[in-house]
């Protein structure tokens, strides 16, 4: 009896040192990989590819640079451009403004039409895992367009870079029905400006704006018929004055 007492209290024993050396090797592995960051998800903020003046950037939580492992690259066409891993970035100029770091460069080939941006970002170093990705194409946009019902004017503006390039065009229309055009510099039925290499077109409708009616604004690579790169709508809808 005595034995199996001693039997049952050794096998008591083990039980219980297995319980606490399991325990133990539980929590060590769960601190390894905890992360006081663990429920935030690593995003760029924004991204941008600008063919006025060839310029790439990127912007992100200035936390990130923090992180062990943080890693994001940026390649042109698969081309290396820039790159950040943690609190240095290479190749780049870096500010950091409430806590956002914008991240910026001249690309060194111009950027051309087409062209694709890819910014990357990776926890675990530069060939760890992927956690936010995104692709830019490089193509002519407009910066504004408005239709204003009280003086019956239509306006657009875009990047004047744009209208050096020997396949740009531009299209307005009200209701399907042709209102003024651009092809590189010579813009039609209309009054260009130029400010700060911003191009500002504008002119009066041939007709009155009407409630409802509908303004396109289309932008094409390749002529008049080219590839549409942007395209803008507007319905003239009333609004109040401010007094």
């Amino acid at each position: 009896m005595n034995k199996l007492m001693q039997l049952l209290s050794k096998t008591k024993f083990h039980l219980y040192l297995i319980a606490v050396l399991s325990t133990s090797s539980f929590q060590a592995m769960s601190t390894n990989y905890t992360n006081e960051n663990s429920s935030e998800i690593l995003k760029f903020s924004e991204v941008h590819a600008e063919l006025d003046n060839s310029s790439i950037s990127m912007s992100f939580s200035n936390d990130y640079s923090s992180s062990p492992g943080f890693f994001v690259r940026v390649e042109v066409n698969d081309n290396y451009q820039m790159s950040c891993e943690q609190q240095r970035c290479f190749y780049s100029g870096a500010s950091v403004n409430n806590n956002v770091k914008e991240v910026h460069r001249k690309t060194y080939i111009p950027l051309s039409f087409g062209d694709k941006v890819t910014f990357t970002m990776r926890t675990g170093g530069k060939n760890g895992k992927i956690v936010d990705r995104k692709e830019v194409i490089v193509n002519p946009h407009f910066s504004k367009v408005k239709a204003q019902l009280e003086n019956n004017t239509i306006s657009m503006s875009f990047s004047d870079t744009y209208s050096s390039l020997s396949d740009f065009f531009v299209r307005v229309e009200v209701n399907g029905n042709y209102q003024m055009s651009c092809e590189q510099q010579t813009c039609y039925y209309s009054w260009p400006s130029v400010k700060n290499n911003e191009k500002e077109v504008h002119r009066v409708t041939s007709e009155p704006l009407s409630f409802g009616d509908r303004v396109t604004f289309t932008m094409r690579t390749g002529g008049s018929n080219g590839e549409i790169v942007d395209i803008k709508e507007v319905i003239v809808n009333p609004y109040f004055w401010r007094c």
